[in-house]
């Protein structure tokens, strides 16, 4: 390959880094050359086992719930505070109790390192504010040695162009070297490589301190995952706590006492009572935007039946007319009875004689009583003698003539024997107890 070759190569690359950095980390390419790349190198050299996080916190990778949303795969809201969005840079900030805890010691973790490495103490204010405030860009601080304010001045302007917030994954400026060189020259130590390890130590140290809480919130979502109802519900509203704590202006005053408990109240007492402690308090925040005074007490209580409402009393030319209601006649007894069973007509009197509409009327036919027996010769005779008047009327009606009987509406006792006996008889029964047979009405 010649050098031609090899330029054209180099040069593309550059390119195409200048570009990535520009639109992923808003660097520009002129404040490329300024950033401490070989003590970037040396951490991932040093630290292979972790150089893959190492490369997402860097590179800006981390699947936070911002990243989900784009992919929708959920909402983009922080899962532990619920209050705002999860990017990289609310990681390092974020309010709930075990994050907060965690980045306390981290800091305290990072300040005592300084200090070991004999940090110049206004670098390291500087350093601590710009971890323990992430996202605000700092002020430059006041320096009392003149021959440090030159080289303070120089290095701060050149960190603002590559970026604080650039700064918390790694990207440090070159110059501060040149402040902690003047520093360690300073204290006369024998150590050449200290300004070096120096440098690796401030570039691990932020970079381990966003891994850290990474991972705390990682364990925190898995764990709640892996709890049981119980421990999800005690956890949810234990965070419905700290959020109103942290916003005491959305609790009425009547609902102040429910946020003086303590933490142990949410995971040490029985789950009844975090539940109930949870119903007063919804009942007490839906009066957020009267914030009247009214007691637990008038929440649970019945409300009571409206009082009927007062008339209008009026006087004089003004009181409207009444509307009369036709009153309906009472049906008497008599009546009643005269309509239904037609048995009872009032009786006329002795004045005057009775009117065709007031004789009685007599029912047509009697009502059987259904528990009159009848036998069965009583049956056999009624049914021989209604067949015998059927024949003889229909006979009657045809003006049938036979057998020498020649008279008008006269029929011969042969065509009458004939007609009985060939109509169906009575079905037989039979006793069980002579085998015999007999008919209705036979002894």
């Amino acid at each position: 390959m010649t050098n031609i070759a090899r330029f054209l190569q180099e040069t593309e690359r550059k390119v195409l880094r200048e570009e990535y950095f520009f639109e992923r980390m808003d660097i520009h390419p002129n404040s490329l050359q300024q950033i401490d790349q070989y003590a970037l190198g040396r951490v991932f050299q040093k630290n292979k086992s972790g150089a893959a996080m190492y490369t997402k916190i860097v590179h800006d990778q981390l699947n936070t719930m911002m990243v989900n949303k784009k992919w929708n795969m959920g909402s983009d809201i922080c899962p532990l505070c619920n209050s705002a969005k999860e990017d990289w840079l609310h990681i390092l900030k974020c309010t709930a109790p075990a994050p907060s805890i965690h980045r306390d010691v981290c800091l305290a973790d990072f300040e005592d390192k300084m200090k070991l490495h004999r940090t110049y103490p206004p670098l390291a204010e500087l350093f601590y504010e710009v971890l323990a405030n992430p996202g605000l860009i700092p002020e430059l601080p006041v320096v009392a040695n003149p021959n440090f304010i030159l080289l303070f001045e120089k290095a701060f302007q050149s960190q603002s162009m590559i970026g604080w917030n650039n700064f918390i994954r790694g990207f440090i400026s070159k110059k501060w070297k040149a402040v902690q060189y003047a520093y360690v020259r300073k204290l006369k130590r024998r150590d050449i490589h200290a300004v070096d390890k120096w440098a690796r130590m401030i570039i691990k140290t932020i970079i381990e301190f966003t891994r850290s809480m990474w991972k705390i919130r990682c364990g925190i979502v898995s764990d709640e995952k892996k709890a049981t109802y119980e421990q999800r519900q005690r956890m949810d509203i234990y965070r419905l706590f700290k959020y109103l704590l942290s916003h005491p202006d959305e609790v009425p005053p009547n609902a102040t006492h429910y946020l003086e408990k303590d933490e142990s109240f949410f995971f040490k007492t029985s789950l009844d009572n975090v539940l109930m402690w949870k119903r007063g308090l919804e009942v007490g925040l839906e009066d957020t935007n009267t914030h009247k005074k009214t007691t637990l007490k008038q929440y649970y209580r019945r409300q009571r039946p409206e009082a009927p409402k007062k008339r209008k009393t009026t006087t004089g030319k003004d009181k409207p007319k009444q509307k009369t209601k036709k009153k309906k006649k009472k049906k008497t007894k008599s009546q009643s009875s005269l309509t239904l069973h037609f048995t009872t007509v009032e009786e006329p009197t002795a004045e005057s004689p009775p009117s065709p509409d007031q004789i009685p009327i007599v029912p047509a036919t009697r009502k059987r009583n259904p528990k009159r027996k009848i036998s069965l010769s009583t049956t056999m005779t009624n049914y021989k003698q209604r067949i015998q008047e059927f024949y003889a009327n229909k006979c009657d009606q045809d003006n049938t003539i036979s057998r020498g009987f020649k008279r008008h509406n006269q029929v011969s006792p042969t065509t009458i024997r004939d007609s009985v006996e060939n109509l169906p008889r009575p079905r037989k029964r039979i006793c069980h107890r002579n085998n015999k047979s007999f008919l209705p009405g036979q002894n």
